[in-house]
């Protein structure tokens, strides 16, 4: 049942229109596009829409940047899980130097721990796990990050079991500032419709 819901979502994905590729939320769908491809085994069809749309990618000497490093790494991903080291380890390391400038500058690259991720996708879990404590030590904290499988060659560490025991005391935290505003009625959330 999962594998038909992954297949679902990743149509979705792949019929969908990104209209900027260029800007922070298109180069997220990239990413999860990426991630779904490789959830269901559909790297090919994922690799070939990368090439019709950021061509550039495939370049021996292209130059990463902001506006396109997120792309980047997720193309090394996809070109990793098809033995494709050589190109996947440039886009690696080019993604790696503008994650480690980005995170300085921008909270949001921060949240999303590119230079971890990066990291993992390489291989380097000593590299990974600073960057993870980094993250906690900056107070970060989402769901997200705790439900992440990104994170997996990491959790025999006890250093990353302590950030993660943080993360998950300060959702907790949180949750239960929401609940006593819910109660005060100083939330006004309006409810979804049915589908």
């Amino acid at each position: 049942m999962q594998s038909n819901e992954y297949n679902k979502a990743y149509e979705e994905y792949l019929n969908g229109t990104a209209t900027i590729i260029n800007d922070v939320v298109g180069q997220m769908w990239m990413f999860q596009l990426m991630e779904m491809g490789i959830k269901t085994d559909r790297t090919n069809e994922v690799i070939n829409y990368y090439r019709k749309r950021v061509p550039n990618l495939f370049q021996s000497e292209v130059l990463i940047d902001e506006s396109n490093f997120i792309m980047a790494f997720a193309l090394g991903r996809l070109l990793k899980a098809k033995g494709k080291n050589g190109h996947s380890d440039y886009l690696f390391e080019e993604s790696l130097k503008v994650a480690q400038i980005e995170s300085s500058e921008d909270e949001r690259s921060s949240y999303n721990n590119w230079e971890g991720r990066i990291y993992l996708a390489m291989g380097n879990n000593e590299a990974a796990l600073p960057s993870f404590i980094k993250l906690v030590e900056e107070g970060v904290h989402s769901d997200q990050i705790v439900r992440d499988p990104v994170y997996a060659p990491l959790y025999e560490e006890p250093e990353f079991q302590r950030g993660m025991e943080i993360m998950k005391t300060r959702l907790e935290e949180e949750r239960a500032i929401v609940k006593q505003m819910e109660a005060r009625g100083e939330l006004d959330i309006p409810l979804l419709p049915d589908n």
